[in-house]
């Protein structure tokens, strides 16, 4: 029996080509994990909100020519309203980065171009609407969106997981499917406990004879004598309550959920878990959060940079590229900032200007501010 399940029965396109749907999966612990399903994961969602969060947040600018030959120009329309909607590039960027997150996969369609047919307008696509594969008689890739056929030219696709021949990257819901359904289970498992109760609370016994129309009297008495109510429940009749004990491993399953959350968080990077609130192991110091931190947007978030900035650049006409200001991403860490900012402005190697740095920071220019230290210079010594 297969683990997978379609969303939707198979078609093919004009030409008789097979599509290429996400699917869904079975997880070993019973809990079928989809694109709908995963976000209910409460810490794999944080993780996927704040990574999107954090690169849509980012400026982003556009420049042409490299090395001693770089120049910034004026931001494209692409680079304004991509999706053509008023919505502007960062509720763009936020909806494609989540789409990235869940599915491992962003898909639009160039909707619009300019004058020189550079792509104007790229509205973002669900990826539940999208079908693709390789047409049978050529080996063409095919593209289908909804019912339509959509030629490739007008098509723009990322991927984060690519997998040699196929033209989908994995969906990191699919790939780790076992941990979010384990997750998924073990909420339910928390909701089930905390909701119904994962078993009576406890039993009312008696010595005596109990017809079951009584003991159903009995019951219901002592169930309203006890629901928010802290007055002492009479049962008459003889009648004791015994409460059950939770067996060690029922009690235990809170913290089977703190590190089952912890490692779907750790799915879309590393840190991510920590930041959110999800420490395994050692205790976290401030140290340890600021290096967390830097873990977080060096090898979770930075590779998403590179991607976006090489698949967004091939949309520009050449040399035309975009860089995000990776700057930006160390503006919570003052004492790390500041350090680097005195190193950039010398006295040995200066190779930045005070204005330069204080742009970084929001700050006004001063009159004298564009000149880089002399090299080798003191200071002049005081009277």
């Amino acid at each position: 029996m297969s683990l997978f399940r379609r969303g939707r029965p198979e078609e093919r396109a004009s030409g008789a080509w097979p599509t290429q749907l996400i699917p869904s999966r079975l997880a070993p612990s019973g809990s079928l994990v989809s694109p709908d399903t995963a976000p209910g994961v409460v810490a794999f969602g944080a993780a996927v909100n704040l990574q999107a969060s954090i690169v849509s947040m980012l400026p982003v600018d556009c420049f042409t020519g490299f090395g001693a030959d770089q120049r910034p120009i004026a931001k494209p329309p692409l680079l304004l309203d991509p999706g053509g909607q008023g919505y502007g590039w960062s509720d763009w960027l936020y909806q494609a980065m989540i789409s990235g997150g869940y599915r491992g996969n962003i898909v639009g369609r160039i909707d619009a171009r300019d004058g020189r047919g550079t792509p104007a307008v790229v509205r973002l696509i669900d990826m539940a609407d999208v079908q693709v594969g390789r047409d049978a008689s050529d080996g063409a890739t095919r593209w289908k969106i909804g019912t339509a056929d959509v030629d490739r030219a007008s098509i723009w696709h990322l991927r984060r997981y690519p997998k040699p021949g196929h033209v989908l990257s994995v969906s990191p819901i699919e790939q780790y499917a076992t941990t979010l359904g384990l997750a998924l289970s073990s909420e339910e498992f928390g909701s089930q406990w905390f909701g119904d109760g994962a078993h009576p609370s406890g039993i009312l016994t008696t010595d005596q004879s109990v017809p079951q129309d009584a003991a159903a009297a009995i019951k219901k008495r002592f169930i309203e004598a006890t629901r928010n109510n802290r007055e002492p429940a009479v049962l008459g009749q003889g009648v004791k309550y015994t409460p059950i004990q939770i067996s060690p491993e029922e009690s235990q399953f809170l913290a089977t959920q703190q590190f089952t959350a912890a490692q779907a968080a750790r799915i879309v990077g590393p840190g991510f878990a920590e930041i959110l609130g999800y420490p395994v192991g050692d205790s976290m110091t401030y140290k340890n959060i600021e290096q967390t931190g830097i873990h977080l947007l060096t090898y979770a978030i930075d590779p998403w940079l590179t991607m976006l900035e090489e698949s967004i650049s091939r949309l520009l006409p050449r040399p035309q590229y975009i860089k995000f200001n990776r700057a930006a991403l160390l503006r919570t860490d003052l004492v790390a900032r500041y350090t680097a900012y005195r190193t950039a402005l010398g006295p040995t190697e200066p190779f930045t200007t005070v204005n330069e740095v204080r742009a970084l920071e929001d700050e006004r220019p001063v009159p004298w501010g564009d000149e880089k230290p002399v090299t080798g210079a003191q200071p002049a010594p005081q009277a």
